[in-house]
């Protein structure tokens, strides 16, 4: 038997490519845990979620995972076959067809995103057979099972193996290929199985559902995945108009998360809105999806039926192309010919006229996002008033370790008697060791705080107008340190009534901040404006006590 030599790191034999199709995975089992841990992977991902990675971090950990999981695990629990679910045995199926029909000379395997077999799992496979084996694979080809392309799904797959390279120092010829939702044999058997599944069900509607991304991904990022959606749906309603008139063929988006604005119409709104208006049997196909998994299976077979039952309207779902004979065959021969001129396949696509595009509907947004301007703008007011709540909630939990300090080391001081003398003439306990003259004392304090920021913000307000919302605000800012200074130095209880006195001052700086928000936002975008407001007031409430808490736990007596 032939030996290779020791360092031969690529062989030169017969050329050998191995094509991997990669997926996006499916939690190990419906349990809640395995479903924690598949959402924790998947929506941590920043190609996925691409807000502030630091906010959607906390988001994530303190009011995603801690809920979410429960009701998904009970959503997997009903389309989970007993040893896993759809998705990952449709492309386990599918990987075997389209290896079965491509020459020995192609090697087709899958990987996915979020669970075995992964994508760094498949390369480090390749890598042993190239030590092993005497005719290993020297050429990769990747192809991620998204029709179209968004930077949530074929970005995020590029990220993957990109992080799976970072660390190999053998790296094979590399193709990927972005999307194919224009190649004939993608839409020809999409077609067909629409055609199949409708025959003889006399339906009245047909929707093709695609997954929803945020609008702004589109109108801002330049995402073309709405373009390749649209693109889709045109070829596919020009192949099936022989059966269903034109204007019976929708356009829709589904699966929405979080409270942004996604690309419309929304779904389970617009099959809505056809059921209400008579459509009795409405079909729905998700050409986003090749193999069926909770998107297609639940969301539209089940939740969406549901939604319409009330006005007697059945859903007729038609299945993705999953691991269809004819779709298995026709992509194998796609991977042939990518692997053997791809040139050609890349020109295979099918043509989609510039007057088509005539017809894309126009994504607006309803509440356009905030500037750049407005967000550096938020950032101050938020650290403003952050700061604001911090100074006046922070001493809540610490008004008995400050009575019983001043009252030792400065109990002749001239403010402390004026107030324990009113609190006593007040109460007529007779002294500090009650415990309503305590909190009459932290009432006092926090007064004091208070009533100064009442009498300082018309006076800010009046400032700001005359010389500009940035200087007040920095101004404050700046006062505001100074009180939190003055305050860890109060030796004597002078001193912290005048930390305190100066933070009521600067703290009369919220309406100022109220008005930079009115400033740098619009009508139509206002409220998100003004939540930045409400979050730092709740932030304020809830960090400030926690740190006055945590510091009465030191007896500065001693």
């Amino acid at each position: 038997m032939a030996k290779r030599h020791e360092d031969l790191t690529f062989p030169n034999t017969e050329m050998v490519t191995k094509v991997v199709i990669v997926q996006l995975g499916s939690p190990k089992t419906p349990a809640v845990s395995d479903v924690r841990e598949f959402l924790r992977e998947f929506l941590g991902d920043p190609r996925v979620v691409d807000i502030n990675p630091t906010l959607w971090k906390i988001i994530l950990n303190c009011f995603v995972l801690p809920f979410r999981p429960k009701k998904s695990a009970a959503l997997y629990s009903r389309i989970w076959e007993g040893t896993e679910f759809p998705l990952t045995r449709i492309t386990r199926e599918f990987t075997h067809k389209v290896n079965e029909n491509t020459p020995s000379n192609i090697e087709v395997e899958h990987a996915f995103l979020v669970c075995e077999p992964r994508v760094e799992t498949v390369y480090a496979k390749w890598l042993d057979e190239l030590d092993e084996r005497m005719n290993p694979a020297s050429r990769l080809v990747v192809i991620p099972m998204f029709p179209q392309y968004s930077e949530s799904t074929i970005a995020s797959g590029i990220d993957f193996l990109a992080k799976a390279l970072s660390t190999q120092v053998r790296i094979p010829d590399l193709h990927v290929i972005t999307n194919f939702h224009r190649q004939p044999m993608f839409i020809d058997n999409s077609i067909a199985m629409i055609k199949k599944t409708i025959e003889g069900k006399n339906i009245d509607e047909l929707v093709m559902s695609f997954h929803g991304i945020p609008k702004r991904r589109v109108i801002y990022k330049r995402d073309p995945y709405f373009q390749h959606c649209f693109e889709t749906f045109k070829l596919i309603q020009d192949g099936i108009v022989d059966v269903i008139p034109k204007e019976k063929i929708h356009f829709t988006f589904q699966s929405r998360f979080g409270s942004e604005e996604w690309l419309t119409p929304y779904t389970d709104d617009y099959v809505e809105d056809l059921a209400k208006n008579g459509a009795k049997k409405i079909a729905v196909y998700c050409p986003a999806f090749v193999a069926d998994c909770l998107e297609t299976i639940d969301e539209i077979g089940t939740e969406l039926q549901e939604e319409v039952e009330e006005y007697g309207t059945e859903i007729i779902h038609v299945p993705c192309l999953n691991s269809d004979d004819q779709w298995c065959e026709d992509f194998a021969g796609y991977v042939k010919k990518i692997c053997e001129n791809p040139i050609e396949a890349e020109n295979d696509k099918l043509p989609i006229m510039e007057k088509d595009y005539e017809e894309m509907p126009v994504q607006k947004m309803e509440s356009p996002p905030l500037s750049d301007n407005a967000k550096k703008s938020l950032k101050i007011v938020f650290l403003t008033l952050f700061l604001d709540l911090v100074g006046f909630s922070i001493i809540f939990p610490l008004f008995p370790a400050l009575a019983k300090y001043y009252l030792t080391v400065d109990a002749d001081n001239f403010f402390l008697k004026a107030i324990f003398g009113s609190i006593t003439t007040l109460t007529q306990t007779g002294g500090v060791s009650n415990f309503n003259s305590i909190v009459l004392f932290g009432g006092a304090l926090g007064a004091i705080y208070s009533f100064l920021q009442f009498i300082a913000s018309p006076l800010w307000g009046a400032i700001s107008d005359k010389i500009g919302r940035r200087p007040v605000l920095m101004i404050s800012v700046f006062g505001l340190f100074l009180s939190y200074v003055l305050w860890f130095f109060s030796g004597n209880f002078t001193v912290l009534i005048l930390a305190r006195f100066i933070g009521g001052i600067m703290g009369g700086n919220i309406s100022t901040a109220t008005a930079v928000v009115a400033d740098v936002t619009t009508k139509s975008n206002r409220a998100k404006g003004m939540a930045t407001i409400g979050i730092a007031f709740a932030l304020g409430f809830i960090i400030g006590p926690a740190m006055g808490g945590i510091l009465s736990l030191i007896d500065l007596t001693k």
